[in-house]
Order: C-alpha cells, then sequence, then structure tokens
C-alpha cells in the first residue's frame, strides 16, 4: 500500500485480488487453466515489449536498464544482452506452449 497514489488503484488491484482469489478457490478448471494461460502469455508478451522498448528505441533510452548495468559490469554490450534475453523468452514460451498444448490432449485409450 506504500506505492498507492490514489484511491482507483487501490481499489482496482484490491478487485484484481479478490476476482483472482474467488475463480482460484470456486472456479471451474477450464477457467483457472485459461486465466492462467492468459496471464502467463500476457506476462510473456509484456517483457519481450519491455527488452525491446529499452534497447532498442535509443532516442528515449535513460541508460539505467538491467542491460546497461550488466553491461558496464561484463563489458558486454547491452543490446547482446537484450537480444539474448529476448531469444531465450521467446524459447521458453515456445517450450511452455508446447508442453501445455501436449498436456491438454487426451491420453490414449487402453486395449
Amino acid at each position: 500500500m506504500l506505492y498507492v497514489r490514489d484511491v482507483f488503484t487501490l481499489v482496482f488491484v484490491g478487485a484484481c485480488a479478490l476476482a483472482l482469489g474467488l475463480v482460484a478457490r470456486f472456479g471451474a478448471s477450464w477457467l483457472r487453466r485459461g486465466l492462467l494461460l492468459f496471464l502467463a502469455a500476457f506476462s510473456c508478451c509484456y517483457a519481450l515489449y519491455d527488452i525491446r522498448d529499452d534497447l532498442l528505441h535509443l532516442q528515449s533510452w535513460s541508460g539505467g536498464t538491467d542491460a546497461d548495468a550488466l553491461a558496464r559490469a561484463t563489458f558486454i554490450p547491452a543490446i547482446v544482452w537484450g537480444v539474448a534475453w529476448g531469444l531465450l523468452s521467446i524459447a521458453l514460451v515456445l517450450v511452455t506452449l508446447r508442453r501445455i498444448a501436449m498436456s491438454a490432449q487426451p491420453a490414449p485409450a487402453a486395449m
């Protein structure tokens, strides 16, 4: 609550937490799985957007990114860190989606 600057934010976050808690406790299995998949995919997409925004928009770059800190510590350019993180993120998303897709298929019937 220390970072909340207005009442709307406090109410919105509280309502979202309550809704997610109710779905987790009382929601159908397909609803919980679908909501979890949506939140995970959205989070992955936002992480890729953030990497792109931090490293590829140099005119608005502030020099205060994690990649910049690693570049100063390792002498590997920040863009290399950003591209590596982006490729790793894409690979992990693809592996995760494949595992989700495989686990969603029904098991073969025993004869």
